[in-house]
């Protein structure tokens, strides 16, 4: 079994490079209004969680 090891700034297995692709995942802690149900604008979403009973 080969590991991944760092060669400089190259990610290789034994002699082969390994190039990583992927997706942003941009605002993913941002609260989404379809989710939540409150308005759009996050300063909405926390002056409609302000006035949230619980």
């Amino acid at each position: 079994m080969s590991f991944v090891t760092v060669s400089g700034t190259r990610l290789v297995v034994g002699d082969e490079e390994i190039i990583l692709r992927g997706a942003g995942l941009g605002g993913w802690m941002n609260m989404e209004n379809f989710i939540t149900g409150y308005p759009g604008c996050e300063f909405q979403i926390y002056e409609g969680f302000s006035r949230t009973k619980i």
